[in-house]
C-alpha cells in the first residue's frame, strides 16, 4: 500500500490511507474519510467479497467512487468459477476438471479442494489416495463453501 500511496504522491496527487472502519458514507451517499472529505478514488487491499457483506454495501455501485480495483474481479477470484467453467467446456485443454462439493464426482486418486473464497493459496487441501498430503496454510474467510 505505501508503495502505490508513494507513486501518487510522486505523481501530484493527493492520497491518504484510511482504514475501512474510517470510511463513512455522507448525506448524499457518498463515502467520505474520517473528516468527511468526499472520496471520489479509492485503491483497497481489502477483499469485494468482505465489502459486499459491509454496512455501506448497497451504496458500491451509486457512491461516486472510482475503484482502482473493479468489482467485477470478485467474480473471476471465485472458485465457483471454475466448476461452472468445466461444465461450459468439458475436456477444454486450458482447464482442468472441476465440479461443486455436492457434485456427482468420479473417483479420483489425487485432487486438490479449494474453498469459494480463499488468497495465495490458502485453505487448499491437497488429497492423495484418501490421505491429505500437504499441510494446510489456514487463514479466515467468510463461510461460503
Amino acid at each position: 500500500m505505501q508503495y502505490l500511496q508513494d507513486c501518487a504522491t510522486e505523481a501530484g496527487l493527493p492520497s491518504e490511507f484510511l482504514y475501512m472502519d474510517e470510511i463513512g458514507l455522507g448525506e448524499k451517499g457518498e463515502f467520505t474519510d474520517a473528516q468527511d472529505q468526499v472520496i471520489s478514488n479509492l485503491f483497497k487491499l481489502y477483499p469485494w467479497e468482505f465489502m459486499l457483506r459491509e454496512m455501506f454495501s448497497t451504496k458500491l455501485g451509486d457512491a461516486g467512487v472510482r475503484w482502482l480495483e473493479p468489482a467485477w474481479k470478485s467474480i473471476i477470484s471465485n472458485k465457483a468459477l471454475l466448476p461452472l467453467l468445466w461444465e461450459m467446456f468439458p475436456n477444454h485443454p486450458n482447464l482442468l476438471p472441476a465440479w461443486f462439493a455436492e457434485d456427482d464426482v468420479p473417483h479420483m486418486d489425487k485432487y486438490v479442494v479449494k474453498p469459494l473464497f480463499s488468497r495465495e493459496g490458502a485453505n487448499i487441501r491437497i488429497v492423495e489416495n484418501g490421505q491429505e498430503i500437504a499441510p494446510r496454510r489456514w487463514a479466515v474467510w467468510p463461510k461460503r463453501e
